[in-house]
């Protein structure tokens, strides 16, 4: 898989809104950002370093509709400024959506 970079412009209401990070509010936006993308399967899978004696890796994997390259430079290119402000249901199931802020895919 090719390696991409993307630039990010960060908008007002991303830096209005900042706090410090925390890892299980982090893991459940993953897992929201799969139902706002219908997806009707999500797995985490937590991958330990044995030699570290901690967690590596962690991985959400889900069956979402996903978008295209062309997409992800667009939907990357930014912090806040969200597509969801603009919308309240998921496109293929019309299912409610959570998120709006335009800071969970970081």
């Amino acid at each position: 898989m090719a390696v991409e970079q993307f630039s990010i412009a960060v908008q007002g209401d991303f830096v209005a809104a900042q706090t410090r990070a925390k890892p299980i509010a982090a893991l459940a936006e993953l897992i929201w950002n799969g139902l706002d993308a219908d997806a009707t399967s999500i797995e985490v899978e937590l991958v330990r370093d044995h030699l570290a004696g901690g967690l590596s890796w962690i991985v959400v994997y889900d069956n979402g509709e996903g978008f295209s390259r062309d997409e992800a430079r667009k939907l990357f290119g930014s912090l806040g400024g969200s597509w969801k402000r603009t919308t309240r249901r998921t496109k293929r199931d019309g299912r409610m959506i959570h998120g709006q802020e335009g800071r969970g895919r970081y």
